[in-house]
């Protein structure tokens, strides 16, 4: 069980941290410094449930996870 819970948050800890807010800082990342995956949808949702859409979670914190994906914005 321990094993398991430390993978889990491994990987919240990269997909959820590190890659959204990883250096170097672009305009496009303000005003947070957070940044969303170009990759498609599934990988978004496979990567720790949606936390690849980070930008979108620091502009709007009232959205779920699961409903981040509507509220895209397209660079």
């Amino acid at each position: 069980m321990n094993k398991l819970l430390y993978s889990l948050v491994q990987e919240i800890l990269y997909f959820g941290t590190y890659l959204p807010h990883r250096k170097p800082h672009k305009v496009n990342m303000e005003p947070h410094k957070a940044r969303t995956q170009s990759k498609n949808h599934l990988w978004a949702m496979l990567s720790c449930y949606f936390f690849g859409y980070h930008f979108e979670h620091h502009d709007d914190v009232r959205v779920p996870w699961g409903k981040l994906y509507k509220t895209k914005k397209v660079v």
